[in-house]
């Protein structure tokens, strides 16, 4: 074996060691869930989202002295946040409006429509 000194370290270095280049380590992909599987795990997610939601009611009834409902609504999967007085049951505030949430509904359907080739009744 030949072997040469390295002048700043003093240390013997051997020459014949050749490294070799490593071979591509191949990639393992996981199969793919199947939809059963996607479907509980979507379940377990909303079922924690919405403990979570509750969790953050409680602790906004208790701070802001309002009570503040969460929820998704059903056309557009969008959160809802409502701030109600508690005293008369009537809604403060609701994040987004009414108005913003019908206006979103109706751009939806016009865009559905327009893709469909259907006319539009701006009516709605």
């Amino acid at each position: 074996m030949m072997s040469r000194i390295n002048p700043n370290s003093k240390a013997v270095i051997p020459t014949n060691i050749v490294q070799k280049p490593k071979a591509p380590v191949p990639t393992v992909r996981p199969p793919m869930a199947d939809a059963a599987q996607v479907v509980q795990k979507l379940a377990k997610n909303i079922a924690k989202t919405k403990e979570s939601i509750e969790q953050i009611q409680r602790v906004s009834d208790i701070i802001l002295g309002r009570k503040t409902q969460f929820s998704v609504d059903q056309e557009s999967g969008k959160v809802v946040i409502a701030i109600i007085d508690p005293q008369t049951n009537t809604v403060i505030k609701e994040i987004p409006s009414a108005d913003e949430q019908r206006l979103r509904a109706k751009l939806r359907r016009m865009a559905e429509l327009s893709l469909t080739g259907s006319v539009v009744d701006l009516k709605a």
